[in-house]
């Protein structure tokens, strides 16, 4: 279109001369008809297959920390699942299957065999579930085996803090779905003015006002009560008026929504991080409170180890809560 002093809110996106909406409906046909090509050979089924195996390694890979069991099914894949036949590389490769299942299947990354036992230890001691280890995260010291220390734990400010930090990217991510699905008008800004408004087919709009200057409006005296200046209201009128106008509002908000889509993937993303973030607080909280008064329950009765011999003071655990697990 010729309406040079506007232009599209989302990454330069404007519209294309020629391209109306026969063009746009030419291009969909072609695009089916190149899924329906697709379809007939058989291919579409394999690539879904091979598109969500991908996922599913990732997936593997992210939750164990470590690639040893693909890189061992692959293995298997060309060599068949003969054993190790030395004894040693075989203890070894045993003992890290056996590690990344202790990960994968409780979600506690313990970095040694020797650590993932010492934890299922201090868990028995203390009375403790190791979902709620894992549910911790970075508060649970896997080198010490403990709980970290009240001062190093998150406070209820800092908690609630996390929380409204979560509900504000959350409120943003709906926003964002709501403009992807519902959004239809055209997000436009004047580049001399600079003044954000949105646009539809018979209808403006400034960005903080309720009044719309519609396409009737523009052919009376009424379109000097709008709340745009003269020479923006000008351009709006021109734009109403357009028989482009139609096809330069489509290609702009496909093009917002495609912003919107990536826009919407960003704050989930922080969205997610942040809840969990909260939520490891609280369990470490919980965690805390638990190990503490069953220390004061149980504490009269440590002051003696079986045999006679008073407790061994470690200063390594002063101030961390729950008995620590010698490895």
């Amino acid at each position: 279109m010729n309406a040079r002093p506007v232009r599209a809110f989302c990454c330069g996106f404007g519209a294309v001369k020629g391209r109306g909406l026969p063009v746009e409906r030419g291009m969909l046909e072609g695009i089916r008809s190149g899924i329906g090509i697709l379809t007939s050979l058989g291919v579409v089924l394999p690539v879904f297959a091979v598109v969500g195996l991908g996922f599913l390694g990732v997936y593997v890979w992210r939750r164990a920390g470590s690639s040893h069991s693909l890189m061992t099914r692959l293995w298997q894949l060309f060599h068949g699942k003969q054993e190790c036949k030395d004894p040693v590389i075989g203890e070894f490769l045993d003992e890290q299957g056996a590690l990344l299942q202790f990960r994968f299947t409780t979600g506690v990354r313990a970095r040694t065999r020797q650590q993932a036992q010492a934890l299922i230890r201090w868990t028995r001691e203390n009375n403790e579930d190791m979902g709620h280890v894992a549910a911790c995260g970075p508060y649970f010291d896997l080198e010490k085996i403990e709980l970290k220390a009240e001062d190093q734990l998150p406070n209820v400010w800092l908690l609630l803090a996390r929380f409204f930090a979560a509900i504000v990217f959350f409120t943003l991510s709906l926003t964002a779905a709501w403009g992807i699905a519902f959004w239809d008008d055209a997000v436009l800004q004047m580049k001399k003015s600079k003044v954000f408004f949105s646009i539809n087919a018979t209808s403006a709009k400034r960005f903080g006002v309720a009044e719309k200057l519609s396409l009737d409006q523009c052919s009376n005296e009424a379109a000097a009560l709008s709340t745009f200046s003269p020479e923006d209201r000008e351009i709006v009128c021109k734009l109403l008026k357009s028989d482009e106008l139609a096809s330069y509002i489509n290609e702009t908000v496909k093009s917002q929504r495609l912003a919107l889509a990536f826009l919407l993937l960003v704050l989930a993303f922080f969205c997610r991080e942040l809840t969990v973030w909260f939520l490891q607080g609280v369990h470490s909280q919980e965690m805390f409170r638990r190990l503490r008064g069953r220390k004061r329950l149980e504490g009269p009765m440590a002051l003696v180890e079986p045999g006679g011999n008073p407790p061994i003071h470690d200063s390594r655990h002063d101030g961390a809560v729950g008995t620590p697990t010698r490895n």
